[in-house]
């Protein structure tokens, strides 16, 4: 019997150090308070763009005009005035990320939007609708968006990735995961301006003017203009070109719009051996 509660006392004294040990390694160690940090937030991606491609003159051939977006954390003010100001189109789209319970970042028409849970942003749009200047050129976006897929955007893809103005929003979450409405945002910033990019020897009042030229003269064709001292190219323009913002409609184009006319290969014919 004696032998018994040595035995029994000798297992109660290992674990009783065991878990004292334990208490002072949880205590001494920064891992789970770091962990609990992380889990007690929720990041929200609201921008991440990319640098801008300028002509000779710094003047921006993308990134040249701008939209509002906004971080909503779902409130009963932000849910009215989001309801308020949008279209009667998006407005059931609207209602299922409200309904969602979790902070979501969605285009807005304008900037004066007050209400509690509610940031506004303005960030750059990358191709206009209209008017896109040396498509062939410039090129455009893969992967949603995030790397370039053709021309200057492909070939300079590390650093206009680099160059590119980044903004999240950091939200305080509570034990279940979910967003603390009175916890606040923090909003972080990295090349917000989204200056930095790449300069081209294009001139964009030149550039313009040789696809307007073209659109009025021909169906199908290219123009290219040059310094004859330098050999800098001025204006490069192919027709028809492709939209940037969605290159997939362009696919089954008969008029194969992908083609740059101005550097792609022809067979020159008889004519040329006049």
């Amino acid at each position: 019997m004696e032998r018994r509660i040595t035995v029994l006392f000798s297992i109660v004294v290992l674990l009783f150090s065991l878990c004292v040990f334990r208490i002072y390694y949880v205590q001494a160690s920064a891992g789970l308070a770091t962990a609990a940090t992380v889990q007690g937030r929720y990041y929200l991606e609201i921008a991440a763009g990319r640098g801008t491609v300028y002509d000779r003159d710094f003047s921006p051939l993308v990134n040249d005009r701008n939209r509002y977006v906004a971080a909503v954390l779902p409130t009963p003010q932000a849910a009215s005035e989001l309801l308020r100001v949008m279209p009667e189109e998006r407005r059931a789209s609207i209602l299922g990320q409200l309904s969602g319970g979790l902070p979501f970042v969605t285009e807005v028409p304008e900037n004066s939007i007050y209400a509690s849970g509610i940031d506004i942003f303005e960030v750059p749009v990358r191709y206009p609708e209209e008017n896109q200047l040396a498509p062939h050129l410039i090129g455009y976006l893969g992967d949603e968006g995030k790397t370039g897929a053709a021309g200057i955007e492909r070939a300079f893809d590390a650093e206009l990735s680099d160059a590119g103005p980044r903004l999240e929003a950091r939200y305080q979450t509570d034990a279940s995961g979910r967003t603390m409405r009175g916890g606040g945002v923090e909003i972080l910033r990295e090349n917000e301006t989204g200056a930095g990019g790449v300069v081209l020897t294009l001139k964009r009042e030149i550039q313009e003017l040789v696809q307007e030229a073209l659109l009025a003269g021909c169906e199908k064709g290219a123009a290219v203009v040059l310094d004859v001292k330098s050999g800098d190219i001025l204006a490069m323009a192919s027709i028809p070109a492709f939209d940037q913002n969605d290159v997939a409609a362009s696919l089954e184009s008969a008029d194969s719009p992908f083609i740059n006319r101005a550097t792609s290969g022809y067979n020159i014919g008889s004519v040329f051996k006049l």
